[in-house]
């Protein structure tokens, strides 16, 4: 699924929770400290739509976002808009 901010890929798991990893290419940012900053921004939007949004029922899914360079600029509240319409 794509977006102006990330790409996101999902697929089922057997394990019963939710595993995510957020890329950050380094043609986007080359300083591997602002890499691990926006890595760290989107972790925490996607502790607190998981937070916000408990998913007992739900199939478990392990997720790869994929950070494109627009989502460096934005809001951590367009982040968990976003991140709520695509999971």
């Amino acid at each position: 699924m794509e977006c102006p901010l990330f790409i996101l890929f999902k697929q089922k798991n057997q394990l019963g929770i939710n595993r995510y990893a957020v890329i950050i290419g380094k043609k986007s940012e080359k300083l591997a400290v602002k890499r691990n900053l926006y890595r760290r921004r989107m972790y925490e939007a996607i502790r607190l739509v998981e937070k916000e949004n408990p998913r007992q029922n739900m199939e478990s899914c392990d997720t790869v976002i994929l950070v494109r360079n627009a989502c460096k600029k934005a809001s951590l509240n367009a982040k968990k808009s976003t991140l709520l319409k695509l999971l």
